[in-house]
């Protein structure tokens, strides 16, 4: 699913590109500064009240682009901030006020409503484009911390989505005032036409016969070990199939700008826990773990590090991928010409000695032309991978490398792993290589050396093609695609057969069920329509918390029951965090576990089937608020209700604070803080805590 354009909020992030306006006034660039100016203004309401105005312009090309910033100098806090080009149209418009906190309050305004003016400003900002775009609605919940509802249309060519060009726009819950608005669009772009194509069968088929998606291993990261599952994705990009060609291609793809040459210690080797001095002496009087000193001989012989190159740290890791294991990291420098330093990084397993990863660092080696074709170039790629790891080399397959630029001076390889008929994610071998003198520049493996799951009864490729075309389907799209061979890395658009993007590509090669990026059983967030909650007095906070995301995955809400402590942290949770989601598979441990760091509950409380009382029920909200600290302290609170000698004294201040915020009131001015909470009760308390 894409993301959300991120708001702007700064101009300055251009300044590198800023040009003073002298620069442009040749060609009476002060005259389009002016009607950007006048036209900002109209369009915007920018009044006298801001009395402050500075602006940039930068220059791309032929395309000028002038930022222009208004503020109020007795309140620098409150401005606007608009850019716009040299032709009038508006790029970004930003309305802020740094005093504006979320209280979440319930808005005034329906996502209707807003939609409804945010469609009207952009037919007002941009009225040229309003009937080539069209409202892209992810079906979200909506986000009880936020103020604003937000809204993306994306382009729309030939009746087909363009996505990569769209306008974002946000507009005010209560006040309907549009406060951000983010054009991105490409003019110059020539799209392919829509006649002639193959179909949507014949795309599917090419889909099916070039393997679009393959049998996987994947894994999660559960109890500190990866646990593996067999499903049919993606391995790699992204792919579609091209509807003029009926060539399966890669999309989405992005290049390795740095690759491996940017790789940090952190990233080389281990990736697991760095060990203290202590513990590093009691790993290494196991017998079978080498000592430092041993590594380093062993990262010299194999790497042909010379005396010249001085250890400058060295240190032992714990291997995340396979417990039990460590890896030696070590750092070796040597000055070179113009006080700059040779460097080598190199990560040694701690058992065998085998080379796990090793960057080297060359301030001088960026220079030159390339010498080596790329298939002179993969050849020593695969002659290192066999030199140190000919069993392993075995049992990998190298990935496709997308467009390679002619006059890069570094390539990448990438081998991934095959067991049996399955690929395994995240396990491969990636060498990097100097195109000018040939050598290697990088290594890295990564390899589980567990059991991973059979590969007996697992549905078929064919199965598995029939629930993505049922499940998920394909779809025309435009796509962005570069081409790298040339200088500038033309930019253009082809005309592509994609699977729809509003679901995971993660077939279960199991079960043939749609799974999450967690291995579970993909469910769509859709609020349900309760079928018992029409006699409750609660029933207006029950649908509210739905609408937002806060339910259960239920038909029946089961209102006057009374509600135990799991479920009631549930929606305590999908309130205060409304992104995090438990694993279905290990449901109340994912729970607890998250919410004790977040400290709502505490050691020792920890009772799934317990059923909650009110006392402790605002216990909890409190513990959400942040307000515990406050609440804990002793002899400030005073008594607010007439039973209020039955409350726990510890939760004396939770209840009054809760009291004092409106989350509860009480009934003939009791609180009856022992009672059991029931579950429109718990709706009831919730709903005041985010919007009361």
């Amino acid at each position: 699913m894409r993301k959300k354009i991120l708001k702007v909020v700064s101009f300055m992030l251009m300044i590198s590109l800023m040009l003073p306006l002298a620069v442009f006034g040749e060609e009476q660039y002060d005259k389009k500064l002016q009607d950007a100016i006048l036209r900002s203004k109209e369009l915007f309401n920018i009044t006298d009240t801001y009395d402050k105005f500075d602006y940039n312009v930068s220059s791309s090309g032929e395309k000028v682009t002038f930022y222009l910033n208004w503020t109020n100098s007795k309140e620098d806090s409150k401005g606007v901030n608009v850019t716009i080009d040299a032709e009038g149209t508006v790029l970004n418009y930003n309305k802020y006020n740094s005093e504006n906190t979320s209280d979440n309050k319930l808005p005034k305004l329906s996502k209707e409503d807003g939609l409804k003016i945010a469609q009207e400003f952009l037919k007002k900002v941009n009225p040229k484009v309003v009937e080539s775009v069209k409202y892209d609605n992810e079906n979200t919940s909506l986000n009880p911390g936020s103020n604003e509802y937000d809204y993306e249309f994306i382009r729309i060519v030939n009746g087909i989505p363009y996505s990569d060009d769209n306008a974002t726009i946000y507009v005010d819950k209560n006040t309907g005032e549009v406060t951000n608005y983010n054009f991105n669009w490409d003019s110059s772009l020539k799209f392919p036409d829509s006649k002639n194509i193959i179909s949507l069968d014949e795309a599917k088929s090419t889909f099916k016969d070039k393997k679009g998606i393959n049998l996987v291993y994947k894994y999660t990261y559960e109890k500190d070990k990866p646990n593996y599952y067999l499903a049919y994705s993606y391995i790699g990009e992204s792919k579609g199939v091209d509807a003029l060609t009926g060539e399966l291609m890669p999309y989405d793809y992005y290049r390795l700008y740095g690759g491996a040459e940017e790789k940090s210690m952190a990233d080389a080797g281990g990736n697991g826990e760095n060990l203290s001095p202590d513990e590093i002496k009691a790993v290494e009087s196991i017998s079978s773990i080498i000592n430092g000193d041993e590594a380093v001989d062993k990262a010299r012989k194999m790497l042909n590090i010379g005396e010249e190159f001085e250890v400058v740290d060295k240190s032992l890791n714990s291997y995340w991928k396979n417990e039990g294991e460590y890896v030696w990291m070590i750092s070796f420098n040597k000055k070179s010409e113009n006080n700059n330093y040779e460097t080598y990084e190199v990560s040694v397993d701690a058992k065998t000695g085998e080379l796990i990863s090793f960057y080297y660092g060359d301030p001088n080696a960026s220079t030159g032309s390339v010498k080596y074709s790329n298939k002179e170039l993969l050849k020593n790629a695969q002659d290192f991978i066999q030199k140190f790891n000919p069993s392993k080399y075995k049992e990998v397959e190298l990935m496709e490398q997308g467009n390679v630029q002619k006059n890069d001076i570094y390539r990448y390889f990438n081998f991934v792993r095959k067991s049996g008929e399955a690929y395994v994610d995240g396990d491969d071998i990636s060498v990097g290589i100097n195109g000018v003198n040939g050598k290697i520049t990088s290594y890295n493996i990564d390899w589980y050396k567990g059991e991973f799951p059979s590969q007996d009864k697992i549905i078929s490729s064919d199965k598995a093609y029939d629930v993505l075309y049922s499940n998920i389907g394909m779809e025309l799209r435009y796509v962005t695609v570069y081409d790298y061979t040339t200088p500038k890395y033309t930019k253009s658009v082809k005309l592509c057969y994609t699977l729809k993007q509003d679901k995971p590509v993660n077939i279960s090669a199991t079960t043939g069920q749609l799974l999450d990026s967690n291995g579970n059983v993909y469910k769509e967030k859709v609020a349900p329509v309760y079928k018992d909650i029409d006699d409750s007095n609660a029933k207006v906070q029950i649908q509210t918390l739905a609408d937002y995301g806060i339910y259960f995955s239920s038909d029946e809400f089961k209102p006057k029951e009374n509600i135990i402590q799991k479920d009631f942290l549930y929606l305590i949770c999908k309130a205060a965090y409304p992104y995090f989601e438990p694993d279905s598979k290990d449901f109340d441990n994912s729970l607890y576990k998250y919410l004790t760091v977040q400290g709502i509950v505490k050691e020792g409380e920890r009772d799934p089937e317990r059923v909650v009382t009110k006392e402790e029920g605002v216990k909890f909200i409190i513990r959400a608020l942040g307000y515990s600290k406050v609440a804990d302290l002793e002899g400030i609170y005073k008594e607010i209700f007439k039973d209020t000698k039955d409350i726990d004294p510890k939760l004396l201040g939770y209840v009054n604070i809760a009291y004092g915020l409106k989350i509860i009131q009480g009934s003939d001015g009791k609180f009856n803080p022992k009672s059991n909470l029931t579950r429109e009760s718990a709706a009831i308390m919730i709903y005041n805590y985010l919007f009361k």
